[in-house]
């Protein structure tokens, strides 16, 4: 994923440097499939930080609310 890039869409770009490519060779650039800076439903996995804990715990906002969680 690239944060700027707009959309959630997989697109094909030419790169040169950057967190999605690294160069062997210096000059080097190659055409990468990267995703939008969206989530969808189509992401699989997210890796992420916890910067600053807040009122709520991470499991109650990471939970599923108990209304789809019964099964109703």
């Amino acid at each position: 994923m690239k944060k700027d890039l707009p959309g959630n869409r997989k697109r094909k770009l030419l790169l040169s440097e950057g967190n999605c490519f690294h160069e062997k060779v210096p000059g080097q650039r190659r055409r990468v499939a990267v995703r939008g800076s969206v989530i969808s439903g189509e992401i699989v996995q997210i890796n992420m930080v916890i910067d600053e804990y807040g009122p709520k715990s991470v499991e109650e906002i990471l939970s599923p609310p108990k209304d789809e969680a019964a099964g109703n």
